[in-house]
């Protein structure tokens, strides 16, 4: 995890019964998941969840497949984004959401990562434009990379 401005606010781990959280995503285990909440005023620009790397030299396809929830509560300037990395500093979206939510994922990165080593994050940024608006939460469940 990446913890933009070290405050502590970013990512957990929210496993039942420790955690009071619904897992909203459509995940068919409904176990634990991934889970970044905003409060108002509260920055959260940028704070990421990020795979170590993964070598994929020997492989010819690479898929990412995920099921999330993500709740757009104000409608302001909010990005959350499934990004990858060939050297871990140069990211790159995969795609982007800016509204709500809520869907099972099915990505081809064959293209992208194929024969080479690299990362995958989740990105939640509740403001873009530094308005101090805030988005709610993104959870996100059963990441599969094959």
């Amino acid at each position: 995890m990446v913890d933009v401005g070290n405050d502590m606010e970013t990512w957990y781990a929210c496993v039942p019964p420790g955690c009071s959280e619904i897992n909203y995503t459509p995940s068919k285990s409904q176990g634990g998941f991934a889970m970044v909440f905003d409060e108002p005023d509260v920055p959260l620009d940028g704070e990421a969840l990020v795979t170590p790397e993964l070598d994929a030299t020997a492989l010819a396809s690479v898929r990412l497949e995920f099921d999330h929830d993500y709740y757009d509560y104000a409608r302001c300037a909010e990005k959350i984004a499934v990004q990858y990395s060939l050297d871990g500093t140069a990211w790159t979206d995969v795609m982007s959401w800016t509204h709500s939510v809520s869907a099972h994922e099915k990505l081809d990165l064959s293209a992208q990562v194929a024969g080479k080593k690299f990362r995958i994050r989740f990105v939640y940024d509740d403001d873009t434009v530094q308005t101090d608006c805030y988005a709610w939460d993104w959870r996100i469940d059963d990441v599969l990379i094959y």
